[in-house]
């Protein structure tokens, strides 16, 4: 099926109070150093970290795909994904975005698409997954705070967006959409098997098409650690992202400075080359 045969997701409602959240099973099968081989022809566009806001910038925003696609001028593109997902009203957007494109959009699932990712995998005409890539779909997540009723009224808002997203998993695949608010609600991880067998993939995608980026693992698992720490002891994402952001500064102004610092320079370096903290 066409991604501009699949519905938009319409969001109404206030959700901008909410603190969108990653599962933490699937930031545990999150490799961040897979990543695409450079075999396309067509233009790329990559989403190997986080949906959203960063604090190194680096994670895809709707913004960001905008610019990227009056950049390519209609043209044929792959969407390499690498996702464990993140901000859900960003992946809605940014899938709306590639719905509306006039193009052929090639989306190649390298090793994960979970949550707000796996809503912007469907705006493909054709998804393909790596044999041991993964998909995972859920209920939106997030953590919020207020009265009752500012409390009842954001659940009603996520329901309706929750049912939205149901119904494009069903029309991609052809299948009933009761079916996919159940799975839905069961939060359920696909194996490249699954997904193919349900319809949310159309193949396999070529052992050749991805490759490792072997210095993309320790650091960004150290901070990915750092941050779920932080967020156990109860500091909300925007604090979270000033205090990794903060880290990041001392260290390499420790480097800079030479001494104790310049002992760590290969965990500096290896900071350096963080493309996504999640």
């Amino acid at each position: 099926m066409g991604h501009r045969k699949l519905p938009k997701i319409e969001v109404t409602g206030e959700l901008s109070g909410i603190e969108w959240r990653v599962p933490d099973n699937v930031l545990a099968l999150w490799s961040p150093e897979i990543k695409a081989a450079a075999t396309s022809e067509k233009p790329t566009i990559s989403i190997y970290g986080y949906v959203g806001e960063t604090p190194d910038g680096s994670g895809m925003t709707d913004r960001k795909l905008a610019a990227i696609l009056r950049s390519t001028n209609g043209a044929d593109v792959t969407l390499a994904i690498n996702s464990p997902g993140g901000n859900f009203l960003q992946g809605v957007a940014q899938y709306n975005q590639l719905r509306a494109y006039s193009g052929k959009v090639e989306v190649q699932i390298l090793g994960i698409a979970g949550s707000a990712a796996s809503v912007i995998a469907m705006a493909g005409d054709e998804i393909r997954i790596a044999d041991a890539g993964f998909m995972f779909i859920h209920n939106s997540q997030g953590i919020a705070m207020g009265d009752r009723h500012a409390l009842a009224d954001l659940a009603e808002t996520m329901a309706m967006f929750d049912a939205s997203m149901a119904k494009v998993y069903a029309q991609r695949t052809g299948r009933p959409v009761a079916e996919f608010v159940a799975l839905m609600d069961k939060e359920k991880m696909f194996d490249s098997k699954a997904a193919l067998d349900i319809g949310l993939v159309d193949a396999l995608l070529r052992s050749d098409e991805i490759e490792r980026d072997e210095k993309a693992r320790t650091p960004v698992n150290a901070l990915r650690e750092f941050e779920k720490g932080l967020g156990a002891l109860g500091y909300t994402q925007p604090q979270r992202n000033e205090i990794i952001a903060s880290f990041k500064e001392f260290i390499l102004t420790a480097r800079d400075a030479g001494g104790a610092g310049a002992r760590d320079a290969a965990f500096v370096e290896a900071l350096q080359s963080i493309r996504n903290p999640f």
